[in-house]
């Protein structure tokens, strides 16, 4: 079970609480409350698990879904107008891209090993 908040008028998902027996409906509308949302706004229920994957679905996954796809979107345009004005063929600029890569990661292989001081 989960106990949800949500925008009564929308049903825009607030908060969720797996285990609802563990946390109270007044606990997720201060929540609310805190968060910039009237009380009056505020509908807190209990759902159980295949109506919380289906809020889930609607409210987190699909637009993070959404951010990803467009961010690829948006990657892939820049690379190509770079790749435009520098005038590299695709084989080109896949090497690049590739020890593009293959520098970041070993930069953030080097920054994780001097914070950790391994």
């Amino acid at each position: 079970m989960h106990m949800i908040s949500r925008v009564r008028s929308t049903g825009q998902l607030i908060e969720s609480q797996e285990c609802a027996g563990a946390i109270s409906p007044e606990t997720l509308c201060a929540n609310a409350v805190a968060s910039g949302h009237s009380l009056d706004a505020v509908e807190v229920i209990e759902v159980d698990d295949a109506v919380w994957r289906g809020i889930k679905k609607q409210w987190i996954d699909d637009p993070a879904i959404e951010r990803i796809k467009a961010s690829r979107l948006t990657l892939a345009n820049d690379v190509a107008a770079i790749q435009t004005k520098l005038g590299l063929t695709d084989s080109e600029m896949a090497t690049l891209q590739r020890h593009f890569q293959a520098t970041t990661r070993a930069i953030n292989v080097d920054d994780v090993k001097e914070l950790t001081n391994g």
